[in-house]
């Protein structure tokens, strides 16, 4: 028996099939981990088995060696998925089985960073000009000065850190090593604790104070408590692990490990049938036919705000559940997954699991396990949940399908809709996406029969849409208001605060300036590793970039002239949350956007402070546009509706719509009416019109004619081919032959395609390394795809990473 084994190594030179012998003694599937030698020197390492077969092409096969475990992690059907990703997005089979399979399955070694034992002082110089540093930093006393690799990118809220922590090291600052870690193992903390009598500790601590006053109030603490988790001792003393290095040296505390409790389940919401509407009966009778029927169809509900999208949902899984079939639930943002879990098992209880990004790895990989034993009947997630292990699926459901979220950028860079498809597909399972501003892919499909369109036009209980107010801020400057609030604006949140009903402000920026500027000589500081400006951050008093999180201290004095007249331009979450504190002092607020959402549970925690404590006003950025349902919501503001309208995006148009309808939509969803008030210094433009009426029929059938007419998507596929280097030279050369080499396999297979130039990214640095494009329109072609490949792997060089991104979300 011959296997097919992908090897577990990010790179290039090996992303291939690799054919092996299954010895006679070993029982080998699809889906296991195997021990393969590999190379001259017959390395052994690890693969995975992609498939089996009973001939090969290539002569001296070389045996497996052994099995790395008896685990399937996969079955056949997901096999197929994976060659699939490999082929239609160009990523390697490596992160592809990686994106499947939860963090911690394979044998590997792990990377444990530790803090150093350099002072306070010289830490704080060296990391003052990083936010992110920053955070690792204190994420690093929080979990008692070192944590994995994988862990404390959670925890700072970023998906890479290599290029920091090289920093770091260099600096001294931390350092790492590599452990071996086989699969999962339950996780410790560090808990700290008297090693002496407490009388005894209660002198040491008169001795302490007046020589080791930080010694002293770790003694203190602990002789208040019996024991106390090494990170929270850290936090309440204000200290380093050092100083509890000291004290054990010494043998007056004892610090010892201890599993690590299980995060908290979500809270449950009651959640109680209701009776359907019409729309909503309609919808799901005629989806659950399909259901019933074994059917591999696809739907496209397009529902206003409020329409009762959710209500269907449950009763289709648990139409699903009652055939003895499984449910995939897909939310768009992290944001939304802890109130769509409280309400899925407030309907159906411990048959739902939770799959997200945000879920430590040992929480993660239970889930996972739970999946793939068969003991769940629902998971939701957000996008990576797409790969939950269902064996019986029966329905997948993309809710907010619009959303750019659903489309990853970082490796593999898929697209959730298209994984869907295909398992849906394979699986004979029902799809449903959905959405008050349907993607214009999707909307396009369902008028071209390839789906099928329900509507529900009308809100549950027939409430009214919120009426929409568009202000001219052009006028109000006129007028005299230089504030960011216009008097209407001002004046709907001054009524509601005093009818102790609910406020939601949206502005996409976060930040307090969106720049920096001298009003003498012009001069705007920007980022040194990054061709952007910075942006001025209120909170901290420092300018930061929100690409490479470089930081530095305000100016105060212009570098360029000597000016004094340095001025903040444009706006931010934070500014908007300190004009409500000047307007409306006695207003409680929250901010949520990507600086007070970067650790675990901050989305949940900031949401139920919002519908628990009923704060009076939330302000955001997008994660607050979708899915949010508070009964006491019945104003919205958007503070600047053109930012995303003027974007060098073919997109924008519709971004803006969508963002616009959905935030809108906020508003009145309980039984008092809503309202919403819309900021713009282009009235005129027709989105806006559009967007107040929720008229998305009209927006499409205007804008999708100028696709029709550029070419753009839907009809015609974009990739998007960009090359990065250290060096600007060498990224624009390694592109230019690159896109050469391509044009000559079109030309020789006679495809139709346009192949626009190189040129310069729109964003062109990025964390010091200079990136260029190249963007190509066609439809798809394997053959040509094929050939993609074959010239990555030949073009494949150290100095210069080329990347190739199919119908990007983002055009940077």
């Amino acid at each position: 028996m011959i296997c097919e084994v992908v090897i577990n190594n990010i790179s290039r030179h090996t992303d291939n099939i690799y054919h092996y012998l299954a010895p006679e003694n070993l029982n080998v599937s699809v889906g296991q981990r195997v021990v393969v030698p590999f190379g001259r020197g017959n390395k052994p390492l690890e693969g995975y088995v992609l498939g089996i077969c009973e001939e090969s092409e290539y002569k001296n096969l070389k045996e497996i060696l052994s099995l790395a475990d008896g685990y399937v992690y996969f079955n056949e059907k997901t096999a197929s998925l994976i060659k699939f990703l490999h082929h239609r997005f160009f990523s390697p089979y490596c992160d592809i089985i990686k994106a499947v399979l939860p963090r911690g399955v394979s044998l590997k070694m792990v990377t444990v960073v530790h803090l150093s034992d350099n002072g306070e002082d010289y830490i704080k110089s060296k990391i003052k000009n990083s936010l992110i540093k920053e955070r690792i930093v204190e994420t690093l006393k929080e979990n008692g000065g070192f944590c994995e690799l994988d862990e404390l990118c959670k925890n700072v809220g970023r998906k890479n850190i290599t290029q920091t922590l090289k920093s770091l090291v260099c600096d001294n600052i931390v350092y790492t090593e590599l452990k071996k870690e086989e699969g999962q193992k339950d996780k410790y903390i560090k808990v700290a604790s008297l090693a002496i009598e407490r009388e005894e500790a209660y002198r040491m601590c008169e001795i302490l104070e007046k020589r080791a006053k930080a010694q002293a109030r770790v003694v203190e603490v602990l002789c208040e408590n019996e024991s106390v988790s090494l990170s929270e001792l850290l936090d309440i003393c204000e200290t380093s692990k050092s100083v509890v290095d000291v004290l054990e040296q010494k043998g007056i505390v004892t610090v010892f490990e201890i599993p690590r409790p299980f995060d908290e389940e979500i809270s449950e919401i009651d959640d109680k049938k209701v009776e359907l509407t019409d729309e909503q009966k309609s919808a799901v009778e005629t989806v659950g036919k399909s259901i019933d029927n074994g059917e591999n169809k696809t739907f496209l509900i397009h529902g206003v705000t409020g329409s009762g999208k959710t209500e269907i949902y449950l009763n289709l899984i648990e139409r699903c559940m009652n055939l003895g079939k499984q449910s995939l639930f897909l939310v768009p943002e992290i944001s939304l997954t802890p109130q769509m879990v409280a309400q899925v098992k407030g309907r159906f209880g411990s048959r739902v699991a939770v799959i997200h990004s945000m879920l430590t790895v040992r929480k993660r990989y239970e889930e996972w396990k739970r999946i793939n034993e068969g003991e769940v009947s629902v998971v939701v997630g957000a996008r990576s949940a797409v790969f939950s292990p269902l064996a019986k699926l029966g329905l997948i459901i993309i809710d907010e399908e619009h959303e750019g979220t659903y489309k990853s950028e970082s490796s593999p860079r898929y697209h959730t809709t298209e994984v869907a498809r295909f398992r849906a597909k394979s699986e004979g399972a029902v799809l449903i996406l959905a959405s008050a501003t349907p993607s214009f892919e999707s909307y396009w499909r369902a008028e071209n029969g390839k789906y099928t369109l329900i509507e529900l036009k009308n809100r549950v209980n027939n409430r009214d849409l919120p009426k929409v107010t568009t202000i001219d801020m052009r006028k109000e400057l006129e007028n005299g208001n230089f504030s960011i609030f216009s008097e209407r604006l001002k004046t709907e949140i001054a009524n509601n605060l005093k009818s102790k009903q609910q406020t939601i402000l949206f502005l996409n920026k976060r930040g307090y300036s969106s720049f920096v500027s001298c009003r003498k000589c012009g001069y705007v500081p920007k980022c040194p590793n990054c061709d952007i400006s910075l942006t001025y951050h209120k909170n901290g008093g420092f300018m930061v970039c929100h690409y490479c999180d470089y930081k530095t201290e305000k100016l105060d004095v212009c570098p360029n002239c000597q000016s004094e007249q340095i001025r903040f331009f444009g706006l931010g979450t934070q500014k908007v949350t300190d004009e409500i504190a000047k307007l409306f002092p006695s207003a409680t607020y929250l901010r949520m956007d990507a600086d007070t959402t970067s650790k675990r549970f901050s989305h949940e925690e900031i949401l139920n402070k919002f519908r628990d404590e009923k704060t009076d006003i939330l302000v955001g950025t997008q994660m607050i546009t979708k899915g949010l349902d508070f009964e006491n919501v019945t104003l919205v503001g958007v503070i600047a509706a053109d930012l995303s309208l003027y974007q060098d995006d073919f997109r924008a148009g519709e971004k803006t719509f969508s963002l616009l309808t959905q935030v809108v939509g906020r508003a009145g969803r309980g039984e008092k009416e809503g309202r919403a008030v819309v900021q713009t210094y282009y009235p005129e433009n027709e989105i806006f019109s559009y967007a107040s009426n929720q008229d998305y029929v009209s927006f499409y059938k205007n804008e999708i004619a100028l696709r029709r007419q550029m070419l753009y998507p839907p009809f015609c596929e974009m990739i998007n081919f960009t090359a990065s280097s250290d060096s600007e030279k060498t990224a624009f050369d390694a592109l230019l032959n690159f896109r050469n080499a391509l044009l000559d396999e079109i030309k020789e297979k006679n495809i139709k395609a346009d192949v626009f130039g190189v040129q310069s990214a729109p964003m062109h640095r990025i964390n010091n390394k200079f990136r260029s494009r190249f963007i190509m329109k066609m439809n798809y072609n394997r053959e040509i795809y094929e050939r993609i490949h074959t010239l990555l792997k030949n073009f494949y060089k150290d100095n210069v990473s080329i990347i190739v991104d199919v119908n990007p979300v983002n055009m940077y």
